[in-house]
């Protein structure tokens, strides 16, 4: 699914959708961000968050860094992560892969605890190993 395809759909049930969502910080001196290409709110309380990876990246080990995001973020749902050809949904607090996300009027917020350093440090070692050309999209594959 397209990023523009997923907004469609999170807005037809129920959620109010913002686009980019992001925090910057530190580790061992060097600067990382955690983002979100957009977040889904239920009652004004973060959701969902979606991810957009490059076409055809595939998705499964980058499954834990965007559960880190959601959880740097604030996220207390689930995640969607697509990379246009597949389309996962995860579960903020497990971090293990569900089936679909309930809509609005059925979403139940949870307090999801977690070390906040640990979260950054899983972000920091994945992005340190990714292709440096870009951010959102490969010019290799492009």
């Amino acid at each position: 699914m397209k990023l523009e395809e997923i907004v469609r759909l999170l807005k037809k049930m129920g959620y109010t959708v913002e686009s980019d969502g992001s925090k910057s910080f530190e580790v061992n001196g060097e600067v990382f961000k955690a983002a979100a290409d957009a977040i889904a709110l239920v009652k004004d309380t973060k959701f969902i968050l979606v991810k957009q990876e490059e076409t055809a990246r595939p998705l499964t080990p980058l499954e834990r860094r965007t559960v880190a995001i959601a959880r740097l973020l604030g996220v207390s749902g689930f995640v969607i992560l697509t990379n246009e050809l597949e389309t996962v949904f995860l579960d903020v607090e497990t971090g293990k892969r569900v089936d679909g996300i309930p809509d609005a009027s059925n979403a139940t917020s949870k307090q999801i605890n977690f070390d906040e350093e640990k979260e950054k440090r899983i972000v920091a070692a994945i992005d340190s190993i990714r292709c440096s050309c870009c951010e959102s999209s490969c010019r290799l594959t492009d």
